[in-house]
């Protein structure tokens, strides 16, 4: 497990998010927490409604107001930051953390052009002298030829590729020391895919910010990766290593998720059986109980605790063995 040193870097600690209404209360997160140094790559994966893309939401404080957020401890680029500060709030979003969202056409306004929303940003930007030639470098910097061009643009008039690399311009407009990619890939092409990854990598390099890499592909997590998390039903269940969590996994969730993956030459895909559990009544045991092969009585009324190997750490009371490869030349 990655230790956060005396002054870590990014660090967030029991971050729980509930969302409310007149009847009842669900759990979106619960208790979730993580590290990252300076210029690493983390990658979160998980199920869609496991809890991936509330995360970056809530740390920017873009959830609704009928999202409670209640957490010990958020460090973002080594400043320490209060989620419930307006002020806080509005010096996190740009220079300290920056996030690519998920649908790069639908994530930019249809009313303006692209110059316009490269502006509107580049402004804030003490740094910046004149936004115009600082929007034209970075169009360049993400690959988008012709520039001033595309600069008059609307985004219903660009490809879902060049949208994406509008998206990551206007994430780096400010130079910021993390950035989130919410599914940078979704919806993309298998060539533009690995164009957006590979851009994003040299840009990281460039900028040398940490990357939190929020996807579903788990090749594309072991293929650019420094670590990775496992969420499930907004609770941790693995983490470690990308390549040593994916090949050699220990949590059932995460060898389920694995032998979910549509090979080609293995017949069958293996659905993982059961539901998802009810948020507003979360088990008292493993949230993964009800599905989980290797289950127990235990498993259901005591909650499994940190269990840790190395650099590999797990929340299970029956866990796959160490000796197991899984995964290997697949992800």
């Amino acid at each position: 497990m990655s230790s956060p040193g005396a002054n870590p870097y990014v660090k967030v600690q029991d971050h729980s998010i509930t969302f409310r209404n007149q009847k009842s209360r669900g759990y979106a997160l619960r208790n979730f927490s993580f590290t990252a140094a300076k210029g690493e790559v983390i990658g979160i994966v998980g199920e869609s409604g496991s809890g991936k893309s509330i995360l970056g939401l809530s740390l920017l404080g873009l959830l609704p107001e009928s999202a409670i957020v209640d957490t010990r401890e958020v460090i973002l680029g080594g400043e320490k930051i209060l989620l419930t500060s307006k002020s806080d709030l509005r010096k996190v979003r740009g220079p300290i953390l920056g996030m690519i969202f998920q649908d790069p056409v639908n994530s930019l306004d249809p009313c303006y052009t692209i110059g316009y929303q490269l502006k509107e940003v580049l402004q804030r930007n003490p740094k910046v002298k004149n936004w115009l030639t600082e929007a034209r470098q970075l169009l360049e910097g993400v690959g988008i030829a012709d520039g001033e061009r595309r600069l008059g643009s609307y985004p219903h008039e660009l490809s879902g590729g060049l949208c994406q690399r509008v998206q990551i311009a206007l994430a780096l407009a400010q130079n910021p020391k993390v950035l989130i990619a919410d599914e940078p890939t979704t919806a993309l092409d298998v060539t533009i895919q690995k164009q957006v990854m590979e851009l994003l990598m040299r840009k990281r390099e460039e900028y040398d910010f940490t990357l939190i890499l929020i996807s579903h592909d788990l090749g594309l997590i072991s293929q650019y990766c420094d670590r990775t998390l496992v969420l499930y039903a907004g609770e941790k269940m693995e983490e470690g290593p990308a390549v040593e969590v994916l090949r050699h996994s220990r949590h059932p969730y995460t060898r389920a998720l694995l032998e979910a993956l549509p090979y080609h030459d293995e017949g069958l895909l293996k659905p993982i059986p059961g539901l998802v559990p009810d948020l507003r009544e979360m088990p008292k045991g493993c949230v993964f109980y009800g599905r989980c092969e290797r289950q127990t009585e235990m498993c259901q009324t005591v909650k499994p605790q940190l269990t840790t190997d190395g650099t590999h750490g797990f929340f299970c009371h029956h866990p796959h063995p160490v000796k197991e490869q899984h995964g290997a030349s697949r992800v």
